[in-house]
């Protein structure tokens, strides 16, 4: 994914900063007194996070999902008229607004016009209800809308493809040991639109490839004896970059890449006894990112976080080094990551708070809590804007006109400068 839907511009940051009890150490041009924030209770894990295109920030936890107006939290509860689960792991805004939440029990569908939800849940005398209702952690890329509008969702058990003029209706696709050109495996990870049109589904089992128009898969899994097949078939994260290149992290056999119109793989993988400082830092890997000088980010699973330079074709790699103020926070786990003006790159550390890396000094700057501080907030963006570059968004931090409104409810707070994040733009007052 690129450093947007995964990765937040001002909103993203300002939860962030909040959730893990984090204040900047600069106020606000002009004497401006800071908002409190208040810390919400998540559960023990945020696992995911969305920003709408009202520019209300949604988290995903274990404890269900919060709405976040730039002032106040607001979570929701399962319950009869509510989201099935507390359980979340997947969040996604389509085209019409609509924001779908899935669960560890079934999907739940929030319509902001109206403040309702609509839940599916599978039904095993309707073949025409979603396949599972488990959609488990690290599943960040679980839901899609492809370009012509049709849903996609991957569960435990199963491919799901949903579409409006169905009237509810999903339409299953299952691996089946007797059919080559039906799913892979039924436990779907990640699913990305290419350049092309084709989707791609990362699975516990390997890699498909989905031909809609013959709706047939094809096929790209692990041969340990051949160094052209993806290294693993354990897969979590998908991305295809500028160059049309895909690239596929999984959970023991490192990166593998994709180049356009080949069928042959290139392995990236750590090895301990030929390690090179220019190589990736572990096999076991997580989200893939890219930003707009075209370099991919990897995350790691140990909190190592791996930067490919396209130019000049080498991985650098930056772990926590104790009694080195400059290097990135230790960490077992990075969340989301954005990018501002200047290039720099905003990381979310978890359980930690945020760290900001400058390219010119190749240094992280940490951004910690202050015990008796009651600013929990300052500036820490200028401005949000995101700049399409043919069907993406590439995350750029462009001006931001930012007053905080104070603890007793005066002031405003206004943001220019176009699109904060994911099809978003923010206003408030």
């Amino acid at each position: 994914m690129e450093l947007r839907e995964g990765s937040r511009t001002l909103a993203y940051v300002a939860v962030m900063l909040a959730l893990v009890d984090v204040a900047a150490a600069e106020l606000l041009p002009g004497g401006v007194e800071l908002p409190r924030f208040e810390k919400i209770a998540t559960g023990t894990r945020v696992n995911t996070t969305l920003l709408d295109s009202d520019g209300l920030f949604w988290l995903g936890s274990q404890t269900g999902p919060t709405k976040h107006n730039g002032y106040t939290f607001e979570h929701f509860v399962a319950g009869p008229s509510s989201i099935t689960s507390n359980y979340v792991n997947a969040l996604y805004q389509d085209r019409d607004g609509l924001i779908w939440i899935g669960t560890v029990s079934g999907l739940s569908v929030y319509d902001r016009r109206t403040g309702r939800f609509t839940t599916y849940l599978h039904d095993p005398s309707d073949p025409h209800s979603i396949s599972n209702d488990t959609i488990t952690n690290f599943m960040l890329q679980a839901i899609l809308e492809d370009r012509s509008g049709r849903i996609w969702i991957g569960t435990e058990r199963g491919l799901n493809r949903f579409d409006r003029s169905s009237g509810g209706q999903f339409t299953r696709f299952h691996a089946d040991p007797d059919d080559t050109s039906s799913l892979l495996d039924d436990w779907v990870s990640a699913i990305i639109e290419d350049s092309e049109g084709f989707l791609w589904i990362g699975t516990r089992g390997g890699l498909s490839r989905l031909d809609r128009t013959s709706k047939t898969f094809t096929h790209f899994q692990s041969d340990p004896t051949d160094p052209g097949t993806i290294g693993h078939n354990s897969l979590v994260g998908l991305l295809e970059d500028r160059e049309k290149n895909l690239w596929i992290t999984s959970v023991g056999g490192g990166l593998s890449i994709l180049p356009p119109g080949s069928d042959r793989f290139v392995r990236v993988q750590y090895d301990p006894d030929d390690w090179r400082p220019d190589g990736i830092s572990s096999n076991q890997l997580m989200n893939v990112f890219s930003d707009s000088y075209s370099a991919i980010w990897v995350v790691s699973l140990g909190g190592d976080l791996n930067r490919y330079d396209d130019k000049q074709r080498r991985f650098t790699v930056y772990r926590h080094r104790p009694g080195f103020r400059n290097s990135i926070s230790k960490t077992p786990y990075i969340g989301g990551m954005i990018e501002d003006s200047d290039g720099a790159v905003w990381i979310a550390v978890a359980a930690t708070g945020l760290d900001r890396y400058d390219r010119d000094t190749d240094t992280f700057t940490h951004f910690r809590h202050e015990p008796g501080n009651p600013q929990e907030l300052a500036r820490v963006l200028r401005t949000g804007r995101l700049r399409r570059r043919g069907r993406h968004l590439v995350a750029h931090i462009r001006q931001l006109d930012y007053q905080a409104r104070s603890p007793d409810g005066r002031g405003h707070c206004r943001i220019s400068g176009g699109e904060l994040a994911a099809v978003a733009r923010r206003r408030c007052s």
